[in-house]
């Protein structure tokens, strides 16, 4: 009713309608979800950018292709009011790393949180990390015939020397469709199917569903897509993956705003580790956790980039990543089908 009045006023702003429209959201979302359909709403982009407008928070709003788009960039005051509210909050993930730069992003400065790094649980025996020593996807290399060599060495390593189903994770959904038809090359060698993220997100899970029932094959995805975070490949329904690449956000007017808001308010090297490089990391850790989620699991995880293995952003990886990882370049099909051979005969 709200809805209607309004639209009939030609004002989106004769009252505070945003609370409403997203009562509709989640009612919207409840409803196809209830249908088997993926929980998803056109109307949410709108109420979110009414609650920003109408109230008085920090955000930006910037003029992309054919789009606009409106978002809050601090999470932080609302976090911390939660957490304020509260006697005391455990706040745990296995990517909070580094955690003085999760802290900044968090409580919006440092000094609010006790921080606490464990160390990981699973057998070390039970997983295989390697890191690439020449191959990349920066901008400027990435078209060099050489280079393409060395990422298409990697990817045909990951899916044809680990038995099992494997994910190879892009940078962005154009590269993935760069690289799929060498990927459905390599899968054909080995007998594995290859099934590819949608980017309509109503089929994702129809996806997913018939990943899980294949074996083996070959998930191809994005980092930060729909099959790289919060998917539990339990019972071994993953053996290895592979981040290609650093996933860095594309540079859009909105990067840079974000960017310029963080450098403001912790300086230049504080600043672009926050707004650009912990994003990035958390991309590409988060689409390797992926493969090992139980003791028992044997795990492949490839880094393929070699920005992963220098300043700037190797100090930023989790303890264990820092210490196992190997490199390797144009012998990465050899180390991988060596280590498997051993760990499935001591199995």
């Amino acid at each position: 009713e709200v809805l209607i009045r309004t639209l009939k006023a030609e004002s989106l702003f004769e009252e505070d309608i945003s609370p409403h429209l997203m009562d509709l959201v989640e009612l919207a979302k409840k409803k196809k979800e209830a249908m088997g359909r993926y929980p998803e709403s056109h109307l949410e982009p709108l109420a979110r950018l009414l609650s920003i407008v109408e109230g008085e928070r920090e955000c930006i709003v910037a003029k992309g292709k054919n789009r606009l788009w409106a978002g809050e960039i601090d999470p932080s005051p609302y976090i911390k009011q939660l957490v304020d509210s509260m006697s005391s909050t455990i706040m745990l993930s296995g990517t909070f790393s580094p955690l003085d730069a999760y802290e900044l992003l968090y409580f919006g400065g440092g000094g609010r949180a006790e921080k606490l790094t464990l160390p990981n649980a699973f057998p070390s025996e039970n997983r295989l990390i390697l890191v690439a020593k020449e191959a990349t996807t920066l901008s400027s290399r990435r078209r060099n015939d050489r280079n393409t060599q060395l990422i298409t060495n990697h990817i045909a390593a990951l899916i044809e020397r680990v038995d099992g189903n494997v994910a190879v994770y892009f940078p962005s959904y154009e590269m993935l469709d760069e690289y799929t038809s060498f990927c459905l090359k390599c899968a054909s060698k080995v007998g594995k199917r290859v099934l590819v993220e949608p980017k309509d997100a109503r089929i994702v899970k129809d996806v997913l569903d018939d990943f899980m029932r294949s074996e083996p094959a070959v998930l191809l995805g994005v980092c930060g897509g729909k099959l790289s975070e919060g998917i539990d490949y339990r019972g071994g329904a993953l053996k290895g993956a592979c981040v290609v690449g650093l996933p860095l956000a594309a540079y859009t007017t909105v990067q840079k705003r974000i960017n310029d808001y963080y450098t403001r308010k912790y300086g230049k090297d504080k600043g672009m580790l926050v707004a650009y490089t912990l994003p990035a990391l958390n991309r590409a850790m988060q689409a390797l956790g992926r493969v090992l989620r139980s003791e028992e699991d044997l795990g492949v995880l490839l880094l393929c980039d070699y920005r992963f293995s220098k300043r700037g952003i190797k100090e930023y990886l989790p303890e264990w990543i820092k210490k196992e990882m190997r490199p390797v370049e144009e012998e990465v099909s050899a180390v991988i089908g060596e280590w498997w051979e051993s760990r499935i005969d001591h199995l």
